[in-house]
């Protein structure tokens, strides 16, 4: 296993041992979805956009993920990339007061629609529908039952053609929550 992966699993497997020897605390909503921007920082560039996050709580400790993205790059010397990615995963959670620990482990895909332009004019396009995993936690902040605000990050890897890059995904923004989860 390469040395970047490392500090994930990492940090991945403190949550796993933190959310297995806690009890049920507090009150959870069954649902929650998050919404906000997003930014990713790869070995062969940058790009920004958007997250939508939907979780599953099946438990006070586990729920499952279903995570959508649109990341897009501006023009950089005649080219522009456009990023969907979609993948799914199981969510550990903490929650500790008015704060919920998380830590997630998604794997899906990503569709890259990429742009050559010359002179204004499109000069060729390609799309690629590749693999791409991510793992990642964070915290959310509870200012009311239903309304938290999200701060995450993760590592993140994409296959393109052949080749991988890797690199981390920043987010932040508001999560809404619905749905009481019952003892």
């Amino acid at each position: 296993m390469k040395k970047h992966c490392f500090m994930p699993l990492s940090v991945m497997a403190f949550f796993l041992v933190l959310t297995a020897s806690v009890h049920a605390q507090d009150r959870l909503e069954r649902y929650d979805v998050f919404v906000g921007p997003s930014y990713v920082q790869h070995d062969i560039g940058h790009v920004a956009g958007m997250d939508v996050a939907g979780t599953v709580h099946l438990s006070k400790l586990f729920g499952v993920v279903g995570d959508f993205g649109l990341h897009r790059s501006g023009y950089l010397f005649g080219d522009r990339l456009h990023v969907y990615t979609y993948r799914f995963g199981p969510k550990f959670s903490l929650r500790k007061d008015r704060v919920t620990f998380f830590g997630q482990a998604l794997v899906g895909a990503s569709h890259i629609t990429g742009t050559k332009y010359l002179s204004g004019k499109t000069l060729f396009e390609t799309t690629l529908n590749e693999f791409n995993y991510h793992l990642g936690g964070g915290a959310d902040l509870e200012l009311y039952d239903w309304f938290a605000v999200r701060f995450a990050s993760g590592y993140s890897y994409q296959r393109f053609q052949g080749f991988g890059t890797s690199g981390y995904q920043i987010l932040a923004g508001p999560v809404f929550r619905f749905g009481h989860l019952s003892n």
